[in-house]
């Protein structure tokens, strides 16, 4: 209750009392004048009088002072309320302020998952998007290991790819998807993310691990189908992973199992496309052999043509000079000086008759020759 409030109602009370025993006195006064004026003497009524005062005094003071009494009890007892409001206000200022830094840290968290979540959207590369992957679990989500295993379809194997915060190598540790009692196996199988409460030997790289819950696996899930596995631990720090753990790694595992499955369709596509390219430029390659090929046996054959009408132009003459030749070779003595010019020019012309023979062959398209074989022989031939 408000102070000044109180301060006036106590003074409103004290003057409502005080003017009641002032009427009250007043009658009194004036009864005491009137009715025992005859019976006692003057000294004796104002003796009464003052009695009379001192008691009406007494009485207001009594029933001023309980009164006040009373209203500071009131005001204590506010007093106390105000006390402990304001307690409470403190402590819900302390807990507000406690909720705000918490809501800045869980906001910071989120921008720095959201950042991180849009890099990977935008990266193709899968060896980049594996190292963020690792690397916003184990800064921003504050876990001291993360490894993360690819599934191997035709081996039926967790293979390790990347890790952060192993000293040593974990290429070689891999996981059995027949092992059926393996926590990360059932995790698998069940499709959701487990807290690894007891350590068996299945897990070698935590065989020496003693603690448990500091130690989770969460699927890698892409198009409702897993394609991997998370897993993180707090082996160095020993804070106990719990149930709303497991929510905020599997918000953002889900995430990035769509960007590894997009980094991986787009390397299958890059390779298809290489080797696509690789087909085509091989084809092109050999559509250019093939029409050089073409190109030069239409040489051969626009040659072969023209070889085939200068032979035929060129054996006509020949022959009209062999036989003139040989005319003048029966008209002439054997023993003339001009017989053995005469045989000459019937060599040469003869020489020039197997060269054209010779051109004419090379430029004649060649005719199958057909004859009757035993097909089980070629059969056997091609078999050996």
């Amino acid at each position: 209750m408000d102070p000044i409030k109180q301060i006036n109602r106590l003074r409103f009370i004290s003057i409502i009392t005080l003017s009641v025993f002032g009427i009250l006195f007043l009658i009194f006064q004036r009864l005491t004048l009137e009715k025992f004026s005859v019976w006692f003497t003057p000294g004796f009524i104002i003796a009464i009088n003052i009695i009379a005062v001192i008691i009406f005094s007494v009485i207001f003071f009594i029933i001023l002072f309980s009164k006040i009494r009373v209203e500071i009890m009131v005001m204590k007892h506010y007093q106390d309320e105000l006390k402990d409001a304001t307690l409470s206000m403190k402590r819900l200022q302390e807990e507000t302020e406690k909720k705000n830094m918490q809501l800045m840290l869980v906001n910071d968290q989120l921008s720095n998952l959201h950042k991180i979540i849009r890099e990977m959207t935008q990266i193709m590369d899968l060896d980049r998007i594996l190292g963020i992957i690792l690397d916003g679990i184990c800064k921003y989500l504050h876990y001291d290991h993360a490894v993360i295993f690819l599934i191997d379809e035709n081996n039926r194997v967790l293979k390790p790819t990347h890790s952060i915060g192993f000293n040593e190598k974990i290429t070689d540790v891999e996981i059995s998807l027949n092992d059926k009692t393996n926590p990360i196996v059932m995790s698998v199988m069940e499709k959701r993310p487990r807290i690894i409460k007891t350590l068996n030997n299945s897990l070698k790289l935590y065989s020496n691990i003693k603690e448990n819950n500091i130690i989770a696996v969460i699927p890698l899930e892409a198009r409702s189908k897993i394609i991997g596995v998370v897993i993180v631990d707090n082996i160095s720090s020993k804070r106990v992973i719990t149930e709303n753990d497991l929510r905020d790694l599997l918000v953002f595992t889900n995430q990035a199992g769509l960007a590894i499955e997009n980094a991986r369709l787009y390397e299958t596509e890059k390779k298809f496309k290489e080797e696509l390219q690789r087909q085509v430029d091989i084809a092109i390659k050999k559509l250019q052999e093939t029409q050089a090929q073409l190109i030069q046996s239409e040489k051969l054959a626009a040659l072969g043509e023209m070889a085939a009408i200068v032979t035929h132009e060129v054996r006509n003459p020949l022959s009209t000079i062999r036989g003139s030749t040989e005319l003048i070779n029966e008209t002439i003595p054997d023993n003339h000086p001009s017989k053995k010019y005469i045989s000459f020019v019937i060599q040469e012309v003869d020489r020039l008759n197997r060269i054209v023979t010779d051109i004419l062959s090379f430029s004649a398209v060649p005719k199958p020759i057909f004859n009757k074989v035993n097909i089980n022989n070629i059969i056997e031939q091609i078999c050996l």
